[in-house]
């Protein structure tokens, strides 16, 4: 049986008493529980980003454009171009060095330098796409929060919850299909090893394609949100990339023993341009409205 105390002075009482020992008050109507332990308050909950941060993260990744959605010159096209014809024309001259060591040192010079100007044409396409994919992660996640922050702010989370509900999909998405690439990796892979240069070639098709659609979809959610929100952006001319079928590029390039490769190589330079500028629109509009 717990001990009891008297619930007028606190004092302990002996079992069975009717009066307090100490004070002499009748304890038969209420007994006295021992004192209650001291609860710990809860640790606080950790605050949700803000809308200071948010900013912040969408201007740093628009700040990094320039360094990430760069824009190739056509004229890398003639590598595709050229780089098969050196690299005929230093095996000749290989040969020719059987007889003059001269040929044989300036055919080895040839064919290495055909061989380093096509690495790095795919070293540059590949990285080019990693760059960009890892901006658009950080955009997308800061013009979420931003969202989700500013519509807490107003009271209006109920508003958009199906707009932001699909952004997130969206972007989760893209984030878990979107790994990274080794460029370095694949360039060199790509000149040593037969038709890795072509796998390299349809992921980047692939990829870039489907990336596009799917951030179209999310700037059209992102658009709607910030209307209900009353931020003055609207969704931009948003032209979608070519549907371009990777594996009938594939395919036509091995049948015509590779002259297709050059028309799917300016695709692979031009192509992403398209969606670059449609993010700079988006992403110069909404930023006015940040300010």
């Amino acid at each position: 049986m717990s001990d009891q105390y008297c619930p007028y002075c606190g004092a302990r009482l002996p079992a069975g008493a009717v009066f307090c020992p100490n004070c002499g008050a009748n304890v038969t109507e209420k007994a006295a529980a021992p004192p209650e332990k001291p609860v710990t308050p809860p640790a606080p909950a950790k605050p949700a980003p803000t809308v200071t941060t948010a900013v912040a993260t969408i201007q740093d990744a628009v700040r990094r454009r320039s360094e990430t959605d760069t824009r190739m010159s056509g004229a890398w096209i003639l590598v595709v171009i050229f780089s098969p014809v050196l690299l005929a024309i230093g095996i000749i001259m290989l040969f020719i060095g059987l007889f003059s060591p001269v040929f044989s040192l300036a055919g080895f010079g040839v064919i290495l330098i055909a061989t380093i100007l096509a690495a790095v044409l795919y070293y540059k396409l590949i990285n080019r796409r990693n760059k960009h994919f890892m901006r658009s992660r950080v955009l997308r996640e800061g013009l979420i929060r931003y969202i989700e922050s500013k519509a807490e702010e107003l009271g209006k989370s109920h508003d958009v919850v199906s707009e932001v509900s699909t952004m997130r999909m969206v972007h989760s998405e893209l984030s878990s299909e979107e790994s990274d690439k080794s460029a370095g990796l694949y360039a060199i892979l790509s000149i040593i090893v037969p038709f890795v240069s072509l796998y390299v070639m349809y992921f980047l098709t692939k990829d870039f394609i489907r990336h596009d659609t799917k951030e179209r979809a999310f700037f059209q959610s992102l658009s709607t949100a910030a209307g209900k929100l009353d931020i003055p952006v609207q969704f931009p001319y948003w032209k979608e990339l070519p549907k371009r079928s990777a594996g009938l590029y594939l395919i036509l390039t091995i049948v015509l023993s590779g002259l297709f490769e050059i028309y799917w190589m300016w695709t692979l330079i031009k192509d992403p341009h398209q969606h670059f500028d449609a993010h700079s629109v988006f992403e110069d509009a909404f930023v006015q409205t940040l300010r």
